[in-house]
């Protein structure tokens, strides 16, 4: 979870003004992209189960999808890693879409934690997180070290600081 985030901030991407509506088909979406703090195009998804407005250069598309497997993206489809058979285009649309996504996430757990306290043990599902509603702080931590010791993984507070 998050990892596209990473990657982006790493490869100097970032999605800005990122807003978000649901239609009867899904999910539509626009945001400006920036490059190394540039603005350089737009994309935007219209929810209808159609392909995705890119209005970025092709040679920028070229450095954004080279910047971001540099830094690490790996995207999927049905658990299948992407290939090379991919065009630059549906890459970075596929990227841009990952990014989006995981920053609405992002936003959505940001509100839940001010007030509760998420975090990973061994036998967590993958994307899944135990709670316990009380707003994290270094009692808390104590507390779940102690009780899950190595089975405890990672707290989303810690490993969303850097985003």
């Amino acid at each position: 979870m998050l990892e596209s985030l990473r990657a982006a901030k790493k490869a100097g991407v970032a999605l800005k003004g990122l807003n978000s509506c649901g239609t009867s088909r899904g999910l539509a979406w626009f945001a400006s992209v920036y490059l190394d703090g540039s603005k350089v195009g737009t994309i935007e998804d219209l929810g209808n189960g159609g392909p995705m407005e890119v209005g970025i250069a092709a040679d920028v598309q070229e450095v954004a999808v080279r910047n971001l497997k540099d830094a690490g993206l790996v995207l999927t489809l049905n658990g299948e890693a992407y290939g090379d058979d991919y065009n630059t285009r549906d890459w970075l649309e596929a990227a841009l879409a990952a990014i989006a996504d995981d920053m609405d996430t992002l936003k959505r757990f940001q509100r839940k934690l001010k007030t509760q306290t998420f975090f990973r043990t061994t036998d967590c599902p993958p994307g899944e997180f135990r709670v316990i509603k009380k707003p994290f702080d270094e009692s808390i931590r104590k507390a779940m070290v102690a009780k899950y010791g190595d089975k405890l993984l990672s707290f989303l507070h810690e490993d969303i600081a850097d985003l």
